[in-house]
C-alpha cells in the first residue's frame, strides 16, 4: 500500500493533523535556506522579503557601476544567446493522417512563417523574443528573479467563462514591482485563513475572497497567483499569465540576489578604481616632501621661486639652489615619500582574486572576462571553457523548459519546439568515436543472438532485450581470424602449425 492510499483512508482529524505537520515542516525547511521576514497580512501587504545586508534599492546601481559585474553579466548574456534559436516541428503530427502532402506543407509553411513573425516582434516595443530573454537574463544576474508576462485577448461565453484566448504580447515584468500571492504556508492564491483569492479578468485591481463570480460584471473569477504593485495600487494576474523562475537560489518564494553574495568584493573593486583615479587626478596628498635644514628662510624661498620659474620655462633643466650651510658639515636635506606604490599594496593580486571569486559565483571563468594574463603553455584554458559552458548550458535549459515551451503553447500550435542553440559546437570527433563504439557493441550483440537496430536520428545502435546464444565465433581477445575461419572452425594451416 502506498502513502497516498494510506492518506485517503485516514479520518478527517488525522488528515488535518497530517496537513498541519506537512505545512509546518515545509516552512521550517525552506526557512533554513531562505532568510526572510513577512510584512503584514495578505489583505494589506503580504510580501516575504529576504534579509538583505545591503540596501535593496542600490543592488541594480552596484551591478551597473561595477565593471567586473558588468563584464560577467555581459559574458553570460552573450554566450547564452550567441547562436540564436531553433524552431522545428515534430516528426509526426495528427494532421499528416487527414491532410494531403501539399496541403500539409502549405499549412506548415504558413504556421512557421506566423510563428517566426511573432517571435521576431512579440510586443508593442518591437522587441524580439531573444531581446526579451536578454532582459530576463539581466534580472537573473541581478535579482535572481525573472518574470515573463503574457498578455491575452480573451473571449467569453454567455456565462462569463473564458472560451478563447489569443496571445498578443510577451514582455519582461520588472522584479522590483512583481510579487507572489502566498499565504503564511506558502500556498499560492490563498490568504492566511486558507480562503481562495480570486480576480476578475476585467477588474484586475480588485481582489476577491471566496468569490467565483465577479460582483461587478458577472464574469468568472480565477485564482490570483501574481501581482504587480505600482504607485500603491496592485494589478493581479492568474495562472499562465506570468511565468516566474529563479536561477541561483530557486525556492517556492523569491530568489536571493547573487549580487548580495559578492557585494563586499564588488564595492571594494569600485573603491580600488576610485583610489587609482584619485592618484592621477590631483585629489590626493602630495607625492613627497623635501625638507631643508637652514637658518636663512628668505634665501631658501627665493631660490625655490627661481627654480619653479626655470622649471616652467624649461622643465628639463636641472634645479640649482644655493642655500647657506648651517648644518656644520652634516646632511641638511631629507626626502620623504608620502605615497606607497601599488605593488606594496598588492593591488593587482587582490583585484584578480576578487574577480575570480565573483566570476565563480556566476560560473564565468577569467578567460570569459577577457583576462588572458594566464593564457598559453600548460594552463587550464580548456577547463575554464568547460566550466563556463556548463553554466551557459544550465542557463539555456531554463529558457527552453520554462519560458519558450510556454510561448509555443500559448501560440496555440502543436508539434513545434523552440530551443536555444548551444553556444559551443559539439565535438564531431567525440560523436564519431561514440558512434563507432555503439557499432562495435551492436556487432557483439548480434553474434550473441540479440537484436540490434541502428537509429539514424542519434547515429547509434540500440540493443534490444533477448536471450543470449552461443557465439558463432570466438570473441576472446587476442585470437580472432588468426585462430578460426569464417565458420568458426579452426583453419587447417593453423592446425598444421600447431602439430
Amino acid at each position: 500500500m502506498n502513502v497516498l492510499s494510506s492518506i485517503k483512508k485516514m479520518g478527517v482529524v488525522s488528515k488535518s493533523k497530517f496537513n498541519d505537520v506537512k505545512n509546518q515542516l515545509s516552512i521550517a525547511m525552506d526557512g533554513l535556506l531562505r532568510p526572510g521576514s513577512r510584512i503584514g497580512l495578505f489583505e494589506r501587504n503580504s510580501l516575504l522579503l529576504p534579509v538583505y545586508p545591503y540596501p535593496i534599492h542600490t543592488i541594480q546601481s552596484l551591478a551597473y557601476e561595477s565593471d567586473t559585474l558588468t563584464t560577467i553579466h555581459g559574458s553570460l548574456r552573450k554566450e547564452i544567446f550567441r547562436n540564436g534559436y531553433n524552431l522545428e516541428e515534430a516528426e509526426k503530427t495528427d494532421e499528416e493522417e487527414t491532410s494531403s502532402q501539399e496541403e500539409l506543407m502549405a499549412t506548415k509553411d504558413w504556421t512557421r512563417y506566423a510563428m517566426l513573425k511573432f517571435i521576431e516582434c512579440c510586443n508593442e516595443n518591437n522587441q524580439s523574443l531573444i531581446e526579451v530573454s536578454q532582459e530576463l537574463e539581466d534580472d537573473f544576474s541581478i535579482w535572481d528573479d525573472a518574470f515573463m508576462l503574457f498578455l491575452f485577448t480573451y473571449g467569453f461565453d454567455a456565462k462569463g467563462d473564458i472560451i478563447t484566448r489569443d496571445l498578443d504580447q510577451v514582455m519582461r515584468a520588472d522584479p522590483n514591482v512583481m510579487g507572489l500571492v502566498l499565504n503564511c504556508r506558502d500556498r499560492p492564491g490563498y490568504d492566511d485563513n486558507d480562503r481562495e483569492l480570486t480576480v476578475c479578468p476585467e477588474h484586475r485591481s480588485t481582489l476577491l475572497t471566496d468569490h467565483k463570480i465577479c460582483p461587478k460584471c458577472g464574469k468568472q473569477a480565477y485564482r490570483a497567483i501574481f501581482f504587480a504593485e505600482i504607485d500603491a495600487s496592485k494589478v493581479y494576474y492568474f495562472k499562465n499569465e506570468v511565468v516566474h523562475k529563479s536561477k541561483y537560489r530557486p525556492s517556492k518564494r523569491r530568489g536571493f540576489s547573487p549580487v548580495l553574495s559578492v557585494w563586499q568584493k564588488a564595492r571594494t573593486l569600485v573603491y580600488m578604481d576610485t583610489y587609482v583615479m584619485d592618484l592621477y587626478t590631483g585629489q590626493r596628498p602630495p607625492k613627497a616632501g623635501l625638507f631643508f635644514k637652514t637658518s636663512n628662510m628668505a634665501s631658501l624661498n627665493k631660490s625655490w621661486e627661481t627654480a619653479q620659474q626655470r622649471a616652467q620655462e624649461n622643465p628639463h633643466l636641472p634645479v640649482v639652489m644655493g642655500i647657506p650651510d648651517s648644518s656644520s658639515g652634516q646632511g641638511f636635506v631629507e626626502f620623504i615619500d608620502f605615497m606607497k606604490p601599488l605593488d606594496e599594496l598588492q593591488h593587482v593580486d587582490m583585484r584578480n582574486e576578487y574577480r575570480r571569486q565573483i566570476g565563480a559565483v556566476y560560473g564565468v571563468e577569467p578567460l570569459f572576462q577577457n583576462d588572458i594574463s594566464t593564457s598559453g603553455g600548460l594552463n587550464n584554458e580548456g577547463l575554464q571553457v568547460t566550466v563556463t559552458n556548463r553554466a551557459v548550458e544550465y542557463g539555456q535549459s531554463i529558457y527552453n523548459r520554462s519560458f519558450y515551451n510556454k510561448v509555443i503553447e500559448f501560440m496555440g500550435v502543436k508539434g513545434w519546439s523552440l530551443t536555444l542553440n548551444p553556444s559551443e559546437e559539439q565535438d564531431q570527433m567525440a560523436k564519431l568515436e561514440r558512434q563507432s563504439a555503439t557499432l562495435d557493441n551492436g556487432l557483439k550483440a548480434v553474434n550473441l543472438g540479440l537484436d540490434a537496430e541502428y537509429s539514424s536520428d542519434t547515429g547509434e545502435v540500440v540493443i534490444r532485450d533477448g536471450e543470449l546464444e552461443k557465439p558463432l565465433m570466438d570473441l576472446s581477445p587476442g585470437l580472432g581470424s588468426d585462430f578460426s575461419g569464417s565458420s568458426g572452425e579452426p583453419m587447417k594451416s593453423d592446425l598444421k602449425k600447431k602439430n
